[in-house]
């Protein structure tokens, strides 16, 4: 006997809205963590007063989080965000399952600053798609002026550039507002180039601010700059990289480090015949496959015998950086850093925004195949994209679908770089820690493994993930379609 309307529809192995049990999104979301439904609630409407009423609401939690525990407690999260390379455990973070490799977060107090944190910058992407731009341009602009966190204020400059002709007014007067933070300045100048209505004038703008810039001294400052050389090239370019380079020396050594990679992997984009003082820099450490150098930065007396007997690996990573530089067409990884496997635990790769690092184990342990080791290098460069402001409302929708209420058995997991290896036990990848691993796995699956990417645009692996890898790509089609117009335009 059927005693319920639930047991009705299941009977006849549906759903009450009409979809087969277990493939309802509907039916997903109501029976959601918490933190994933009200992500989900934000990411899926694009009501512009649905989208500011959520983000007043994320403001208001974050102020409250601010008062119960104090500045300085959410400052350490940031701090905790940032170097741990924008990665955020999200089932930690929405109160659900942990994955077994969560970063440490004993109190819980991380995870729920940082729901806040993804919170607000949900809502902040959200505005982009609003169907009201000029109201959206508005509140994205006093955001990105905020006493927010810097990445809350840079996720508003993105959304703002993200707007078109609507948003431009909002991101020159960011550059141009002298009390503004110059990291701020820097990420509408190179937000403005990436995904605005750059002009020629534009970027004579962004040339202008650049030179202007003789007082940089941050770490975050000075890796901005670099990125923001590198996408205006030309001796302003040229200029501002030999100046960031001066400064650098009085750095940690570990951050000089990150810095003089990126200046290297820049110089060679912007002064390509740079190639043999670089070399010379490197005491000889270098070697160059088809316009990609690899050298090291640690002083090391093997280095020719290492290259010796890891050529055929290295020019396959070649291959496959050169296809990933070519994909989005712009701020390409023309350096990489070979480093000892003493330092892979402090050499972050995600700290450098135009380079890349290889530890030598993932290019000479006998295990490890030149397959493996193509498909770790294009994960490594299609990370830092996160960083640049690539992910957009879209793709956090994507995401929040794909994940599920628990890692073991969604969909996100058939993103997973383990699953693609032929290593043994290998143990790569971790896309529950947020979008910028998502990015990363589906780039390597688009990038490193075009035949696999084909049949899961066929549908091989679900609609879900069809749908999903389709938008990412679709995504750095566009890029590289903007870049290009806007390279014509200048």
């Amino acid at each position: 006997m059927i005693e319920s309307v639930n047991e009705k529809y299941a009977a006849i192995g549906v759903c009450p809205h009409g979809n087969f049990l277990g493939k309802c999104p509907a039916c997903a979301k109501e029976t959601a963590a918490p933190g994933r439904r009200e992500l989900l609630d934000i990411v899926e409407t694009r009501d512009h007063e649905r989208t500011t009423a959520a983000l007043e609401n994320a403001a208001s939690g974050w102020l409250r989080l601010e008062r119960r525990d104090g500045p300085a407690a959410l400052e350490e999260s940031m701090d905790w965000y940032e170097s741990n390379n924008h990665r955020i455990n999200i089932y930690d973070a929405i109160g659900s399952d942990s994955e077994e490799w969560s970063h440490e977060d004993k109190t819980g107090r991380h995870s729920e600053h940082l729901l806040a944190l993804k919170k607000l910058e949900i809502c902040l992407k959200q505005l982009a798609v609003s169907e009201r731009p000029h109201e959206s341009a508005q509140k994205l602009a006093e955001f990105a002026i905020s006493s927010f966190p810097a990445h809350v204020r840079e996720t508003a400059i993105d959304s703002l550039s993200r707007l078109g002709p609507a948003g431009a007014s909002g991101i020159e007067a960011i550059m141009a507002d002298a009390e503004a933070p110059a990291r701020s300045r820097l990420r509408a100048a190179t937000s403005g180039l990436r995904f605005g209505t750059a002009s020629a004038a534009f970027k004579g703008q962004c040339e202008s601010l650049l030179g202007g810039m003789t007082s940089l001294s941050g770490y975050q400052e000075l890796s901005s700059a670099i990125e923001l050389a590198g996408l205006v090239g030309g001796e302003a370019g040229r200029a501002a990289l030999a100046a960031i380079q001066e400064v650098a020396i009085d750095l940690p050594q570990e951050q000089r480090r990150f810095i003089e990679r990126d200046i290297y992997s820049t110089r060679l984009a912007v002064e390509p015949d740079s190639k043999e003082k670089i070399v010379h820099d490197l005491g000889g450490r270098a070697f160059d496959v088809d316009g990609i150098l690899f050298g090291s930065l640690a002083e090391t007396t093997d280095f020719a015998d290492f290259i010796g007997k890891n050529q055929d690996k290295l020019k396959a990573v070649a291959v496959a950086l050169k296809r990933t530089n070519e994909a989005f067409g712009a701020e390409p990884i023309l350096f990489v850093d070979i480093i000892p496997d003493s330092m892979a635990a402090q050499a972050n790769e995600g700290w450098t925004q135009n380079s890349i690092h290889l530890s030598r184990s993932l290019l000479e342990h006998p295990r490890i195949s030149i397959k493996t080791s193509t498909q770790g290098a294009i994960h490594e460069a299609c990370e830092r994209w996160e960083s640049k402001g690539f992910v957009d409302a879209e793709m956090e929708r994507d995401y929040l679908q794909l994940m599920g209420d628990k890692y073991a058995g969604s969909q996100l997991d058939k993103f997973r770089l383990k699953n693609r290896f032929d290593t043994p036990n290998a143990r790569a990848g971790h896309p529950w820690d947020g979008t910028r691993e998502y990015v990363a796995e589906a780039g390597s699956v688009l990038l490193a493994e075009p035949e696999i990417g084909a049949r899961w645009l066929g549908g091989s692996e679900g609609k879900e993930c069809g749908q999903a890898l389709e938008h990412v790509q679709n995504k750095i089609r566009q890029h590289a379609d903007r870049m290009a117009q806007a390279t014509h335009q200048a």
